[in-house]
């Protein structure tokens, strides 16, 4: 009985648990959300790993990783609403909103052209995320459509500051 007990205990410690590192927040596209210097958990991204809306991940785009808010999904109906000079998100028919629950307001936006190329459905292996400006930053608003295979890391338990 302690044999098999022990033996349990040993194949539990043993598991592979997904390696977690800080990493520290550079610059303001995530402000008021995460302000430049704050420092967060973040852990590996595997397939194994189930995306879901409001995660903050960071990706790499052109040889730039970039710490963004995951607004849509695959399969999920996005739209851009244009007004005046200003387009905004719509996700699931719901306008997207920062931490502040302020509206965004891009001044232009790649995601009108996958839009109109898609037709309004994100496609399989890829997702849109934005920073917490509401004018936009080097999220998709200004890159479009985002593929899930860029994504490096998660962040843990992570919560908006504000």
């Amino acid at each position: 009985m302690i044999k098999y007990f022990l033996l349990i205990f040993i194949f539990i410690s043993c598991k592979e648990t997904p390696a977690t590192e800080t990493v520290i927040v550079r610059g303001s596209s995530m402000a008021p959300c995460f302000s430049h210097g704050d420092k967060l958990k973040v852990k590996d991204f595997d397939s194994k790993y189930k995306l879901q809306h409001g995660d903050f991940i960071v990706f790499n785009y052109k040889n730039k990783s970039l710490l963004k808010k995951v607004v849509a999904l695959p399969n999920d109906k996005f739209e851009i609403i244009s007004n005046n000079g200003c387009h905004r998100l719509m996700v699931n028919s719901t306008e997207q909103k920062n931490s502040e629950r302020k509206e965004y307001c891009f001044s232009s936006s790649m995601l009108k052209v996958f839009a109109d190329s898609y037709k309004n459905i994100v496609p399989k292996d890829h997702f849109i995320a934005l920073g917490d400006q509401v004018q936009g930053s080097e999220d998709s608003s200004l890159y479009g459509l985002l593929q899930i295979e860029s994504i490096s890391k998660v962040v843990k338990q992570a919560q908006c500051t504000n």
